[in-house]
């Protein structure tokens, strides 16, 4: 199994057991939409997301990053 892989399941694994001990919701960051969407499929807790695609519960928009206002190093 390829490392991404590996990383997707137990991020889903880890999710499941947080729901199962009590969590009322979940933030995902900076992951790819489709796994996102995996977890928010087989969760009954909200998923929030913050770039992590449109097919969670809901989004956290960051106001400097939608508009592009950003310090370059």
């Amino acid at each position: 199994m390829r490392r991404e892989e590996e990383e997707a399941k137990k991020l889903i694994e880890d999710a499941h057991l947080l729901e199962e001990i009590g969590c009322f919701s979940l933030v995902l960051e900076k992951i790819p939409a489709t796994l996102a969407a995996k977890v928010a499929g087989e969760l009954k807790i909200p998923i929030i997301g913050i770039g992590a695609g449109g097919k969670v519960d809901g989004q956290v928009l960051v106001l400097h990053d939608m508009l592009g206002i950003t310090k370059r190093i």
